[in-house]
């Protein structure tokens, strides 16, 4: 790689890497002060060097300070950023805010969700402004508040916390690198309409043409499910995709379909483009060129409601045609890394944003690897050379991505290749026969006409990705990929790449070293899986959730009715399944438990021992009386479950027991009181709804 040509390549390198030092360090405290000090100082120094230091022998010098330049900056601008959002403290009191909408409805099973923007009304100090997330009982009011509406709403913020359950989804640093720590629910008595006063116009403006387009598509497409995938395909809208939709595209390797991002903008500016060839011959239309090309890319993202994946790509493409525009030598990695770098400035959480990653890593697959293997084979027919490109656009992109995606998703499309060849071209046609619709909307026969066209490809589309289903082996899931492995396989990727095209076979030993290194991880966290001995008690809303796990396999006892187990196992339950390796799954309902025994596992009704650990798990059926020490009951666990009441006196007398576990699906007033009686009575407790999830090894 040519570094000397590339600046923005090497700067953002390290203005990275102080980004992901800085998350790791929010614990530590730091003053604006001295360090504004400090980075002028770093600044003089290094503008001194390059005064007295100009040499080519000392160049590294000045290099290596600009570096460590870069490091702080991205370093202090985020630590500056979201060190606020972790000194929150918890609110006691109700007050009274302002409160305006920043975001398109979300829909959750009980309630609608949106963000909001809240300034405390009538208070005697300034109070900065809150970003929260919003919960609205559904009525039609709510259902009817837009992006910039109003409202005046009584409420108590509340700090955003996990449930500390192992592997789970760590939804607070998610929402602080979104810039939010609180939420709250509003009840309908809670909060009031006051008026549609957007504080940004331009997004404001942009979400209500989207909103006007939505109800033109609405009219005119015709079959089930084309409606909510157009309107994810044309603008962006997805929150009305159905999870059987959504899931199937997540099988056939299609879901960057259904999120406008840079595949989107880039028909945009590959059709522009092609329209605009003729405006190459002069240095004036060159110049309308680019602004033509900067216009529709801009009018698109104004188009789709300015959603923060459309930025992102609309800020990456404008880069491009500027600088093929204004002639600059043409560096593609150098282009792309300032398009990051200028975004990474603006707004550093970016970098934790699952979509800039894999939009980023997409984009430079696509530079780097296509070019090489779309020369392997030359076709003279121009539709199989058409079919070979996608593929080989498809093939680098997935190759540049799939690690990240493994990491989050724990998935992997195995006909990715296929359905690209089809997904591709059919949303190509999905894309223009859309926007043609749309300027077209307002005639009425011809809408009618091209609005069936656009029903009828979507309907194609969706027949496409649901047919993946159905071929053996569609996918690979349940893929533990932590940051190492991550790292390492893209390592093997760049170093075979370079072995197979460019034919350098000295990589050979490092390639070797480096597969080594991934096989023995792999095989020691095997080893280490085949050896587990846990009892996990989960934190879940009103729920009692117990897992014993053995080896490979995993025994679940759940208080959850049938209909919710699948939930609990695929929220709760089947990330730390996916980290600790686990192939086989028994669930039980706490209120079914009868017999069932293994080698290490037996379950005779309420009583449990697994390996040489005995726990009773306390039911509403449960009756104890007095008895002598000698006919006691003798166990390691005492588990309370459910809302009975409890004496424990009376169970201290007929029970012999280490410590008490209170499960998270026990109501306050019955937790509160056994904490209470445990103290007196000195019995070790254990409170999950309080402490969170715990893993005990045995």
């Amino acid at each position: 790689m040519q570094w000397s040509v590339r600046p923005f390549a090497r700067l953002i390198i390290f203005y990275i890497l102080g980004i992901l030092a800085a998350n790791k360090l929010l614990f530590i405290e730091i003053r604006f002060v001295p360090t504004i000090a400090f980075f002028v100082l770093l600044l003089a120094a290094s503008l001194l060097i390059i005064i007295f230091f100009n040499s080519y022998k000392n160049r590294w010098i000045a290099g290596m300070v600009f570096y460590g330049l870069s490091f702080f900056a991205g370093f202090y601008n985020l630590y500056f950023t979201n060190k606020p959002l972790y000194q929150q403290i918890e609110n006691s009191e109700n007050k009274t805010y302002i409160g305006e909408i920043i975001s398109d409805i979300s829909f959750t099973d009980k309630s609608l969700r949106f963000e909001l923007i809240i300034h405390e009304l009538n208070s005697d100090t300034p109070v900065e402004a809150e970003k929260v997330i919003a919960y609205f009982k559904p009525n039609q009011k709510s259902m009817e508040l837009v992006y910039g509406d109003k409202i005046i709403l009584n409420a108590i913020p509340q700090l955003i916390n996990n449930k500390g359950n192992p592997g789970e989804f760590d939804y607070k640093s998610y929402l602080i690198h979104k810039g939010i720590s609180k939420s709250i629910y509003l009840k309908p008595n809670d909060w009031k309409y006051l008026k549609h006063d957007p504080s940004n116009l331009l997004i404001a403006y942009a979400r209500s043409i989207r909103r006007n387009l939505l109800r033109r598509l609405e009219t005119h497409l015709l079959f089930k499910n084309t409606y909510e995938v157009a309107a994810a395909i044309l603008v962006g809208y997805d929150v009305l995709m159905d999870d059987d939709t959504e899931k199937s595209y997540v099988h056939a390797g299609a879901m960057h379909i259904l999120f406008v991002s840079g595949l989107h903008v880039g028909v945009i500016f590959i059709l522009m483009s092609l329209l605009l060839k003729f405006m190459l011959k002069t240095k004036t239309t060159r110049f309308l060129r680019i602004l033509l090309l900067l216009t529709s890319i801009w009018s698109y993202a104004l188009l789709t409601g300015m959603s923060p994946s459309v930025q992102r790509a609309s800020i990456m493409f404008s880069f491009f045609v500027i600088g093929q525009g204004l002639k600059r030598p043409k560096d593609s990695y150098n282009t792309l890394a300032a398009s990051a770098f200028v975004m990474l400035a603006i707004n550093p959480n970016l970098l934790f944003h699952v979509g800039f990653q894999l939009s980023y890593a997409a984009v430079l697959g696509i530079i780097s690897v296509y070019p090489s293997l779309y020369r392997m084979l030359y076709f003279k027919n121009k539709v199989v050379d058409y079919f070979w490109s996608i593929i080989c656009v498809s093939i680098a992109a997935q190759l540049a991505t799939f690690p990240i995606g493994t990491h989050y998703f724990h998935y992997f499309p195995n006909y990715f290749w296929i359905t690209n060849l089809l997904v591709i071209p059919a949303s190509f046609g999905i894309i223009v026969s859309g926007f043609i619709y749309f300027i077209f909307s307002w005639v009425p026969y011809m809408s009618a006409f091209l609005g069936a066209t656009t029903s009828l490809l979507v309907l194609l589309l969706n027949y496409l990705v649901a047919f993946v289903e159905y071929l053996p082996y569609y996918g690979t899931d349940n893929i533990y990929m932590p940051w190492v492995n991550t790292i390492l396989i893209y390592l093997i990727i760049i170093m075979l790449f370079h072995m197979l095209m460019y034919k350098r076979i000295r990589l050979l030993i490092y390639f070797a070293s480096v597969l080594l290194m991934l096989i023995g991880i792999n095989t020691i966290v095997k080893y280490k899986h085949s050896k587990n001995s846990k009892f996990i008690i989960y934190n879940v809303n009103n729920q009692d959730v117990i897992q014993f796990v053995d080896g490979v396999n995993s025994y679940v006892l759940t208080s959850e009715n049938k209909g919710n187990k699948k939930k609990i196992k695929e929220f709760v339950i089947s990330p730390y399944n996916i980290k600790i390796g686990i192939k086989n799954e028994m669930i039980f309902g706490l209120n079914e438990l009868s017999k069932y025994d293994t080698p290490n596992l037996m379950i005779k009704g309420n009583f449990i021992q697994f390996n040489q650990n005995r726990f009773m798990i306390l039911s509403d059926k449960d009756i104890f009386t007095t008895s002598d020490s000698l006919n006691k009951l003798k166990v390691n666990t005492l588990i309370i479950t459910g809302k009975h009441k409890l004496d424990l006196s009376l169970l201290k007398s007929c029970i012999f027991f280490d410590e008490i576990i209170i499960c998270s699906g026990v109501p306050y007033w019955k937790r509160r009181k056994l904490i209470e009686e445990c103290k007196i009575l000195e019995i070790k407790y254990i409170d999950i709804k309080k402490e969170g999830g715990k893993v005990f090894e045995i």
